[in-house]
């Protein structure tokens, strides 16, 4: 049996069912409480979708009815629009499309646009509940996509893996990479002795101290 949510934002009806054994006997689904059986739910108002942005996405592999999709959580899972970077906020802001997809005892898995149908991980129904229940939406937590400097450490394998050709950000950043290296390497070599003479010489010259007449004496602390 289905009942009409009445509710835009809702692409299914609430399922309801009972089964009978070959008698006609309603059987106690009590016992199957537990088990995991799929639901294949009709959309129940396609023209609220759009239907080539949900296809766009899904040729690339971008379910965006599904919050839990690594393009939604995944910091390393590179995305752009025109020439900038989409970061994790913007993509559920933007793109994630939170419609109610399944019945409260159910987890989404995906949907299938050809057909108009969404397949949903259900629990068992105990029983047949006639109220109109609310319609279901997924939280979303910001907090989870704040930036973070050390978050990105992990996609250090996308050094090696994107196209560098057009990558502007990745040439500058290379840049500055080189620039340091002869710095570090002068660290190596001389350390702290450089700033420890131009202190010295900087404290003479101000009669900060005196300079003594037998350098080979003088210890810089």
């Amino acid at each position: 049996m289905e009942i009409n949510k009445n509710n835009n934002n809702s692409l299914i009806n609430q399922v309801e069912y009972i089964v009978y054994d070959e008698f006609k006997n309603i059987l106690d689904l009590s016992v199957c409480s537990n088990e995991l059986i799929k639901i294949y739910y009709n959309i129940n108002n396609s023209s609220i979708l759009n239907i080539s942005y949900i296809n766009y996405y899904n040729n690339i592999g971008i379910d965006i009815f599904n919050i839990n999709d690594t393009f939604f959580n995944d910091i390393c899972y590179p995305y752009s629009e025109g020439d900038s970077d989409m970061i994790l906020k913007d993509r559920v802001n933007d793109i994630y499309q939170n419609y109610s997809l399944c019945d409260s005892n159910c987890e989404y898995e995906n949907i299938d646009i050809q057909n108009m149908t969404i397949t949903c991980n259900c629990f068992v129904k105990t029983e047949i509940v006639a109220t109109i229940e609310e319609p279901t939406f997924k939280k979303i937590i910001f907090g989870i996509f704040e930036d973070s400097t050390f978050g990105v450490i992990k996609c250090y394998k996308l050094v090696f893996n994107l196209n560098k050709k057009n990558n502007i950000g990745f040439w500058m950043f290379l840049i500055v990479i080189l620039l340091h290296i002869p710095f570090i390497i002068n660290y190596i070599i001389y350390k702290e002795r450089p700033i420890k003479k131009y202190i010295k010489e900087e404290m003479i010259k101000y009669h900060y101290i005196e300079k003594k007449n037998n350098p080979k004496k003088e210890r810089i602390k």
